[in-house]
């Protein structure tokens, strides 16, 4: 996306809270003195201190997203000042006393509609006053040294356009989250299914061929936790709004290393990620997006009409064989709990398909982002 223009977030956005913070724009002349309300100290914040607007965009999934807030609030930060700026798309409100969301550092807002996931995080960038911008999932929780570490690297290699950590599971397995950027024989791949084979070429675009065990330049690492510079994000004019969810993470990592510079893997930095925090309660819904994004990305590629013709070729045939056997699936006998998630699932597959034949995106882009 080359901006954001023709919505504006701010418009939209009201405060969650009474005592919400709306962040004024630093005077970078001057030292900034913010008393900590709670707690009886002063933190004084000085042109030496780089402050970092840690991005969390949340849809209904306050309990992770405050067990988020509560890790983010205990790293280990010498020298550096944080924020944490959280957009809720979702309608549901914080429960009690909203534990570590009532931080100071912690400023909530939400919009009256479900306005997707990069333009929640533009909103916030809107608002953001550091000098780092931490993009980062509401199921999501740094390790104490990781959010420093990885401003490190930025701090030392003023040629690269972003940082991302390596992502591990909750029992502390890593999770191959980076990927190569999609290409017309990589969607020929992952149609019949050959993507998941750990052997050249078909590994090349999960890069199922590479631990995720040693610091390299990568080209799409995944959007659940990336650094980057908060100008660098807003000279590209933020993500780009036409992708609801997903897809937007590829389409800034594009952007970013052709006019920025190239994406830095720091498997040095983790980050325990719970994966799939709202897509689990919305199969449907984000299988949908997931695949449909896909053509989106592709339009607004410019890509010629051979390759989105090949592309829309190759959508219709894998939704309607994954349609087919997830329904098949979901009717086998003892199948138990894993039924209805195959279903909703189905479900989505069929609105891909009826989408492509029926050219109907508007219509689904309203009923299921659950506006």
């Amino acid at each position: 996306m080359a901006t954001t223009t023709g919505s504006n977030p701010d418009a939209e956005r009201r405060s969650v809270k009474p005592n919400a913070k709306v962040c004024e724009p630093p005077n970078l002349s001057a030292f900034i003195a913010t008393i900590t309300r709670g707690r009886g100290n002063v933190l004084v914040r000085g042109n030496d201190m780089s402050l970092i607007s840690i991005s969390i965009v949340t849809f209904n999934t306050w309990d992770d997203t405050e067990r988020c807030v509560e890790t983010v609030l205990g790293s280990d930060l010498p020298g550096h000042d944080l924020e944490i700026l959280i957009h809720d798309n979702g309608s549901e409100r914080p429960s009690g006393d909203c534990g570590s969301l009532s931080d100071p550092r912690v400023t909530v807002t939400r919009s009256v509609t479900n306005v997707g996931f990069g333009r929640g995080h533009n909103g916030n960038l809107a608002i953001a006053t550091g000098t780092y911008f931490f993009v980062l999932n509401p199921d999501a929780r740094p390790e104490p040294s990781a959010i420093r570490l990885l401003v490190e690297k930025l701090e030392r290699d003023e040629t690269l356009g972003a940082v991302a950590p390596q992502l591990r599971n909750e029992d502390g397995s890593v999770q191959r989250s980076c990927r190569r950027l999609p290409r017309l024989r990589y969607e020929a791949y992952r149609s019949f299914g050959l993507d998941r084979l750990p052997v050249r070429p078909f590994s090349a675009p999960l890069m199922n061929d590479w631990a995720h065990d040693t610091e390299r330049i990568v080209e799409q690492p995944a959007g659940a936790a990336l650094l980057l510079r908060a100008q660098d994000l807003r000279k590209l004019g933020g993500f780009a709004e036409e992708f609801p969810l997903y897809f937007e993470d590829v389409d800034l990592c594009r952007r970013l290393a052709e006019s920025r510079g190239p994406i830095l893997f720091a498997p040095g930095a983790r980050v325990v990620h719970c994966r799939e925090g709202t897509a689990s309660r919305f199969r449907k819904e984000t299988t949908f997006w997931i695949e449909w994004s896909r053509t989106i990305y592709y339009r607004k590629l410019g890509a010629s009409p051979a390759t989105k013709a090949a592309v829309r070729i190759l959508n219709l045939s894998t939704a309607l064989a994954r349609m087919t056997l997830l329904y098949l699936r979901a009717a086998l006998p003892g199948n138990g709990p894993r039924s209805a998630e195959d279903r909703a699932k189905a479900t989505g597959y069929g609105l891909v398909l009826s989408t492509l034949v029926l050219r109907d995106e508007d219509r689904w882009r309203r009923a299921l982002l659950h506006r």
